[in-house]
């Protein structure tokens, strides 16, 4: 007997997302692997102005038959989560997420049962590197214990409780470093991106679903776990077919190609409109470039973000994955290129000024990309600046 198992991963409240059905694909389980309800300004609106989230209506509309967390769905607090999840139709499972008290937030685990008396078995994972990606005030709201270890534990716990399932999917919010089927490394080792330890040390898994990098992967490791990693902002769909346990395909699917319908709904339209009508708003400019130098550490800030500093044009300078980094440069160097590059930016802004800038002293420097020399690079920040200084400045409509 056949079991078909669809998966997003990191939609990121995206508007492709939000128009997707999955109903003619007829999943027998549909699993979103995390990163589903913050992402973007418009998950931000969301937040401010309903204590339950339009994108949190989405997901019940979408059907999913399960959901994991991703770092970023706790990027509005483990509280706020916890809201969510309770409006959530969905099972909401993380085996590794744990609370300050050291107490598991979210069951482990979930056995989705089909109609012809099929059971499959889903395991929730994210990723161990939390800790370095969430914001710092949440950092010690949760732990996220390591995902190996904890699989581990939790498939020696299934065991021995005696549960018989027909098919085991680890949904894993986190990326894949090494060549799947020959193990060779394509990047350097982390905790953040380990499915394929997970895919060479548990054969016993058959559905590997992981996401975060926002990558396209499919492939099976020699030992006959099939991995997919759809990709990101609903544009791609995994796509997995068992027969007897035996894997029959293995792919990821342009959500173009493959969904032949797509579905208007109203409520998110209603919320679209009042947002396009948030994003004309201004921010003001030294209070923003205030908040990146304490939050990088920075002597100076150096933005080219236009002349309009409303937020939809702003959201558009600040490009992601990097849309500012930290540069070292003498105090000389940063005032000729400063100058150099007014000559055809004439809206660059330095926070404080040139004023008291001397010549002689090394500064640290939070930039706009392309302002300073790559060679004075110290690390580019891959962080959403403009929702993350929001989030502090802007309190909720529902809390009021």
């Amino acid at each position: 007997m056949s079991i078909r198992i669809l998966s997003t991963t990191d939609m990121h409240a995206s508007k492709l997302g939000m128009t997707l059905d999955f109903t003619s694909l007829k999943p027998d389980l549909l699993i979103d692997n995390g990163d589903f309800l913050i992402g973007n300004l418009f998950s931000l609106y969301c937040y401010l102005k309903k204590e339950i989230s339009p994108l949190t209506r989405l997901a019940n509309d979408l059907g999913y038959d399960v959901m994991i967390p991703g770092n970023h769905d706790l990027d509005y607090g483990l509280d706020w989560l916890r809201s969510q999840v309770k409006a959530l139709k969905a099972p909401y499972i993380c085996a590794n997420l744990y609370d300050a008290c050291n107490q598991r937030i979210f069951p482990a685990y979930h056995i989705h049962s089909l109609a012809n008396g099929q059971k499959i078995l889903v395991i929730g994972l994210l990723t161990g590197a939390f800790s370095q990606l969430t914001k710092e005030s949440f950092v010690c709201q949760s732990l996220v214990k390591d995902p190996i270890q904890t699989l581990d534990q939790v498939l020696h716990d299934i065991e021995s409780q005696g549960i018989s399932t027909d098919l085991l999917c680890v949904a894993y919010h986190g990326g894949i470093l090494q060549d799947p089927v020959n193990g060779k490394w394509l990047y350097y080792p982390s905790v953040e991106d380990q499915a394929y330890d997970l895919m060479n040390r548990f054969p016993q898994i058959d559905s590997l679903i992981c996401g975060h990098q926002h990558f396209v992967n499919a492939a099976c490791h020699p030992n006959g776990v099939a991995m997919v990693q759809p990709g990101s902002h609903g544009r791609y769909i995994g796509l997995q077919e068992f027969d007897h346990g035996q894997v029959q395909k293995n792919q990821v699917l342009s959500s173009n190609e493959a969904i032949p319908n797509y579905c208007q709904r109203e409520y998110l339209e209603d919320i679209l409109t009042d947002y396009q009508d948030w994003l004309k708003t201004t921010i003001n400019l030294e209070a923003f470039a205030q908040y990146l130098r304490e939050t990088y550490d920075a002597d100076r800030c150096c933005l080219d973000l236009g002349k309009d500093l409303s937020l939809a044009s702003i959201q558009q300078k600040l490009i992601p994955p990097f849309p500012v980094s930290s540069y070292l440069i003498e105090g000389e160097r940063l005032i000729e290129c400063y100058y150099a590059y007014q000559k055809k930016h004439p809206h660059i802004y330095l926070s404080p000024s040139l004023d008291d800038l001397r010549k002689d002293q090394t500064y640290k420097v939070i930039a706009s990309p392309g302002i300073l020399p790559p060679e004075r690079l110290r690390e580019d920040h891959l962080a959403p600046v403009l929702e993350d200084y929001l989030f502090t400045q802007i309190k909720p409509d529902w809390l009021s």
